[in-house]
């Protein structure tokens, strides 16, 4: 437990923005170490998306925070030794960038419904699916209504031009009661067409580090 106790040193230096939703004043974006994790966004009491926990740091930090439930909307197989050592357990809900499957949505709200701890929801740099599946399940939770939980997803990073996911958060609606609810499962079999477009987002991201260092050595576009 090392790692825990060299996050408790660092805590003092963590810092705050504060924003005013509706009356409702909260840390939302919370600015804290990168060895920790990539992003860090509020939907409400006991409820954050961010990126995917890199290391043992990550989780020292999640446990430590009184968090329990760890729900990985990526594709990728969540990293179960690392949680299970800081005694988390996972909960894995692939999605695309096309939208939130109605079995998703569903798991979603059944995980807040069991949960009595805090839950951290997470995708790979915690921009656009996690953030997504954070605001469905925070009005599932009754955390945020439907206008708060869209301006937190602004507030991520999301990006307007996946309109699925904005679409999935605009027409979200409570499950009917009796609806089954699905199996939740701490990894699943990836869905080749979530994996591809993991994949390419991944590709993307390189792309970009490659281009924004080409730029700060130099770099002359040849652009007319």
């Amino acid at each position: 437990m090392a790692c825990a106790s060299s996050c408790v040193h660092q805590t003092a230096n963590l810092e705050h923005e504060r924003h005013v939703v509706k009356g409702l004043e909260t840390p939302l974006n919370r600015k804290i170490s990168k060895e920790w994790l990539s992003q860090w966004v509020s939907f409400g009491e006991g409820l954050t998306s961010g990126g995917t926990p890199p290391g043992e740091p990550s989780f020292a930090f999640l446990a430590r925070e009184g968090y329990r439930t760890i729900v990985s909307v990526d594709g990728a197989r969540p990293d179960l030794e690392s949680a299970h050592r800081h005694g988390l357990s996972y909960v894995h809900l692939p999605m695309s960038y096309d939208g939130v499957d109605p079995s998703v949505a569903l798991g979603l709200f059944r995980v807040m419904q069991q949960s009595d701890s805090p839950v951290f929801i997470h995708c790979h740099q915690g921009h656009h699916r996690g953030p997504t599946a954070a605001a469905i399940a925070s009005m599932a939770k009754g955390l945020c209504s439907q206008e708060e939980a869209l301006s937190r997803m602004e507030l991520a990073g999301t990006s307007p031009a996946y309109s699925g996911l904005w679409r999935s958060v605009r027409s979200y609606q409570l499950p009917e009661k009796g609806t089954p609810m699905p199996i939740l499962r701490e990894a699943v079999a990836g869905n080749l067409l979530i994996e591809a477009m993991v994949t390419l987002d991944r590709v993307c991201e390189w792309l970009d580090e490659r281009a924004s260092l080409s730029d700060g050595a130099g770099f002359q576009s040849h652009e007319a």
